[in-house]
């Protein structure tokens, strides 16, 4: 349970992070 959290976390934090390249990228 708690790794599971702890990998959500990173997903998320991996998320924001492709999210953000993807809007350098854009513009």
């Amino acid at each position: 349970m708690v790794k599971n959290q702890k990998n959500n976390r990173n997903d998320e934090k991996q998320r924001t992070k492709n999210k953000k390249h993807i809007k350098k990228t854009a513009s």
